[in-house]
């Protein structure tokens, strides 16, 4: 598969402010969780006005699905300018991604078999994880290349 084909597979650029916007309101939303607990306020989702399946559904879509959701549309959306050195610099970053995935999976599967076994629950987190470490790598990539290109 040449450049021209992995360009034509990309979400054009206004998707990437889509991603971006549902990564910010996850984070607003974590830290208002963290203000909440720090305060000792009760969850507004938990309680009478929720059963516990709806407030499983809903902190699965918060803690998981939106990271989820917005990094995978910031990565696979075109830059202002796509060109051959954008794409390059994003495959790199998805390597370094993979083998992070990699790594952290094997990593928790230690920790699952040498600690606790019932700590395999984390596995959960690789995919979040691995995304965002794919999605640092290639901000890094992109603000080191533009030095060079000074």
């Amino acid at each position: 598969m040449n450049t021209a084909q992995i360009q034509k597979l990309l979400l054009p650029n206004q998707f990437r402010y889509v991603g971006y916007s549902v990564l910010s309101l996850w984070f607003l939303y974590f830290l208002y969780e963290i203000i909440n607990a720090v305060l000792g306020n009760q969850a507004p989702f938990v309680g009478d006005n929720f059963s516990s399946e709806k407030t499983l559904v809903w902190f699965s879509l918060v803690t998981y699905h939106f990271p989820i959701m917005g990094i995978t549309l910031i990565l696979v959306s075109k830059e202002r300018i796509e060109d051959e050195f954008s794409l390059q610099i994003r495959m790199q970053a998805f390597i370094l991604g993979l083998v992070a995935t990699i790594v952290l999976s094997v990593l928790i599967l230690l920790y699952a078999l040498i600690v606790s076994p019932m700590q395999v629950f984390l596995s959960r987190f690789g995919l979040p994880t691995g995304l965002l470490f794919i999605l640092t790598a290639y901000i890094w990539l992109k603000w080191r290349a533009s030095g060079y290109e000074k």
